[in-house]
């Protein structure tokens, strides 16, 4: 936090922390399946829920937690938010979550990356203090070293195909 903002922030990287949490789901958009199944009444319910149930726990969390309470309360407003989402959308096409959400193959990726990570930066916090540094050897290192596991497990097979693709110039 130092190092992208300044000194200032240092007490609120525990926040900056809890909201990280939220970026799994920062790059999922499932309310634009209900747009497509022509169910936007369920998101318009959806948000309304969710301002209900965000200003709720704003009002517990800060009590018990402060400001990471209140960071709290935002993320688990966003996780049922798409737990609701998700439901209605195996009930509207009755069909298992298992069919549109692959829980496995994601436990399982978070799992290999999360191993992975905690591993390269306890390694980076061994041999440096220097923030920077560390930096440096925690993400890039990591970033190679979870590629080429996944590289490994044949996950990035078609993303090869594809690029070797384009660069032959077919579509």
């Amino acid at each position: 936090i130092e190092f992208v903002f300044s000194k200032e922030y240092l007490s609120a990287k525990y926040i900056f922390i809890i909201f990280l949490m939220k970026l799994p789901l920062a790059i999922t958009v499932f309310g634009n399946i209900l747009i497509v199944l022509n169910k936007s009444k369920y998101i318009l319910f959806n948000m309304i829920t969710a301002i209900i149930m965000n200003i709720l726990f704003i009002i517990f969390f800060d009590k018990v937690f402060s400001l990471e309470g209140v960071a709290l309360a935002s993320v688990l407003t966003q996780f049922i938010l798409v737990l609701i989402t998700l439901t209605q959308i195996k009930l509207v096409l009755k069909i298992r979550f298992t069919d549109f959400f692959p829980f496995k193959e994601i436990t399982q990726n978070f799992f290999i990356s999360g191993l992975i990570i905690f591993l390269v930066y306890f390694i980076s916090k061994v041999f440096t203090n220097n923030s920077i540094l560390s930096l440096f050897i925690f993400g890039g290192f990591g970033f190679l070293v979870v590629n080429f596991i996944f590289y490994l497990m044949g996950y990035l097979e078609p993303f090869i195909k594809q690029i070797k693709i384009r660069l032959r110039g077919e579509k």
